[in-house]
């Protein structure tokens, strides 16, 4: 019961995580110190594909939704980056960029793990996929 609500959610806190990403990458003002900025930019992305885990773990799927969920989170760092040259006081950065896609490099291998060796994303995935979800 509990795969299956994650199953529906999923879509939700992939586009809340997005928008919140978006909110504090395009407040005006800079941001910390050069190496924390980089590594908070990892760990946010990091985090990006483990809010659409649910519809990405399942193994019938193949590794697609992995990489869809993967390129889908570094275009929208991408396009962020691009956002931030209209904001007073922010920066485009490729640095940021390059942080960004490590980031979600990171959160794919995660999920990749994941699906290898913990049994709940096969339950996730035949739970979603079942003819009573409707």
């Amino acid at each position: 019961m509990i795969f299956r609500i994650l199953y529906r959610l999923a879509p939700f806190s992939l586009a809340a995580y997005a928008a919140l990403l978006a909110a504090l990458s395009l407040l005006p003002g800079s941001g910390p110190g050069i190496l924390w900025d980089k590594l908070a930019h990892a760990l946010a992305y990091g985090l990006f594909p483990l809010a659409g885990a649910p519809l990405a773990l399942a193994p019938a799927a193949g590794n697609r939704p992995l990489m869809l969920l993967g390129a889908g989170a570094v275009a929208w760092g991408v396009g962020l980056e691009i956002a931030q040259y209209f904001v007073p006081g922010r920066v485009m950065s490729a640095a940021d960029i390059a942080a960004n896609s490590i980031g979600v490099a990171c959160g794919i291998g995660l999920l990749l793990l994941a699906r290898r060796f913990m049994p709940w994303p096969n339950r996730l995935a035949s739970e979603a996929e079942s003819p009573e979800l409707g």
